[in-house]
């Protein structure tokens, strides 16, 4: 956590208005996973960290998102820069069950 908190601090000041910052999460975050609590922990607060930011950096309009990949293989998309503020599941929708 401190990593990303730390990387995210010294790189906003360097970011132009409009920028994006995308953050990698897990579905681990979201879902209880047995013996996965520190890292479901870190996850979930790589998460409250988005929400934060987003709220934040809204007056940027600099945009925060975690992406939380779940066990399939997905392409990335360039067709997602009006997606702010969320927590996106790539996952198939295992995390939501």
């Amino acid at each position: 956590m401190k990593g990303i908190l730390f990387t995210v601090q010294k790189a906003i000041p360097l970011f132009q208005d409009g920028g994006s910052v995308i953050l990698n999460a897990s579905t681990a975050g979201s879902k209880g996973v047995e013996a996965f609590s520190v890292y479901a922990a870190t996850k979930a607060a790589i998460r409250s960290f988005a929400r934060s930011w987003t709220v934040d950096l809204k007056h940027r309009k600099i945009r925060v998102n975690a992406i939380s990949p779940g066990p399939i293989d997905t392409p990335g998309s360039s067709s997602s820069s009006f997606v702010t503020g969320i927590e996106l599941f790539v996952d198939g929708g295992i995390a939501q069950i």
